[in-house]
């Protein structure tokens, strides 16, 4: 096996898995209440990126006559390796950019306190001009 095929069928890995493509099926899979119901056994295997990656390269393997354990070992090892690089680098990530900015770097906003909302259209267009004219002047 060379490379490509290890770091495409690792891409494949990681969408069934982690990917938001069958995101509502996984959920769906694992929901079920019974503990070793077919269907949810498959959802917690598709959860599972050592799983999907063995079965992946053990299906590849067989496709292209390679030796379907070591294939499937190879690409099972090698996702959840990646795996955990994504999440680390997405920890890493969250700590450098956080989603909201720090409290000292937020602009305060002034809200009139008290707004009228026009009647009609003429209002709206006269209240528009106004706002424009004091921004200009």
């Amino acid at each position: 096996m060379n490379a490509q095929i290890i770091i495409g069928l690792v891409g494949l890995t990681l969408v069934i898995t982690v990917g938001g493509v069958i995101d509502d099926l996984r959920e769906w899979l694992v929901g079920f209440a019974v503990p070793y119901n077919p269907l949810k056994v498959l959802g917690s295997m598709l959860s599972s990126t050592m799983t999907v990656g063995f079965f992946c390269g053990f299906a590849w393997a067989l496709f292209a006559k390679h030796d379907p354990l070591l294939s499937g070992g190879v690409v099972a090892m090698s996702s959840a390796a990646a795996d955990e690089g994504l999440a680390l680098l997405h920890g890493l990530v969250r700590r450098v950019m956080p989603l909201r900015p720090p409290q000292s770097m937020q602009v305060p906003v002034e809200i009139p306190a008290k707004a009228k909302a026009p009647k009609n259209e003429d209002e709206a267009h006269a209240a528009m001009d106004r706002r424009d004219a004091e921004r200009e002047g």
